[in-house]
């Protein structure tokens, strides 16, 4: 999944530096926001499945 959030991360990148240099930049905040709101679900469902490997591996991992 860290490929899906590199390549999402690099797009947002992009989107950012659109954004500041375009005079109609502000145009493509929707699109920014949608890519920061898919990078933090991947992030939450990255997060949860190692939490879940540690718990089934060795017993920890449910606080963390």
């Amino acid at each position: 999944m860290s490929g899906s959030i590199d390549r999402l991360e690099n797009a947002l990148m992009i989107m950012a530096h659109l954004v500041a240099e375009r005079p109609d930049g502000a145009k493509f905040i929707p699109i920014c926001k949608h890519l920061e709101a898919e990078i933090a679900k991947l992030r939450t469902t990255e997060s949860y499945i190692d939490r879940m490997r540690r718990l089934a591996e060795n017993g920890s991992g449910l606080a963390a």
